[in-house]
């Protein structure tokens, strides 16, 4: 690879993260104007954080940092597994903290008007991105599997 391609793959990486970064505050732009403390903020970054980044990585993996680096997607690999069981955990956390406390617990301070809108929003947008994220994981580590097996068989990503 020469210069040329190793600036362009770290310039599609940095995009890629900017990306990500600019629709996590967006998404999150709601919940944090109007909930001041969302025990959930950081279990919610990381639902969409790695949601996005493994999606881009799904599609953009000949253009990716590591798309020739064999030992590295093993490693990535084996590193689906414990974060499929951590994001899982954390959905799990959210689902019995709104099951058995439920969502009001920390939105007293918003208007019945206001809690009725926001209880929708929360709970969808933590589930879509929670499922997402374990969806997106299990696929990954297959796309993974076939990027391996596509280069030591037919020499490409």
């Amino acid at each position: 690879m020469n210069r040329i391609q190793a600036r362009t793959i770290w310039t599609i990486e940095m995009i890629g993260w900017t990306f990500a970064g600019v629709l996590m505050l967006l998404i999150l732009l709601p919940i944090t104007k109007k909930i001041y403390q969302f025990p959930f903020l950081f279990s919610n970054l990381w639902f969409i954080g790695v949601f996005i980044t493994l999606v881009r990585w799904l599609f953009l993996l000949p253009y990716s940092f590591f798309a020739r680096v064999q030992w590295l997607k093993a490693l990535m690999m084996v590193g689906c597994i414990p974060l499929f069981l951590y994001t899982l955990r954390q959905f799990k956390a959210f689902n019995e903290y709104i099951n058995d406390e439920g969502l009001q617990s920390f939105m007293y301070h918003l208007t019945n008007m206001g809690q009725e809108s926001m209880e929708p929003y929360i709970r969808s947008e933590m589930t879509f991105f929670a499922v997402a994220t374990l969806m997106t994981t299990v696929v990954f580590f297959f796309r993974l599997l076939i990027s391996i097996w596509r280069y030591h068989n037919k020499g490409t990503v």
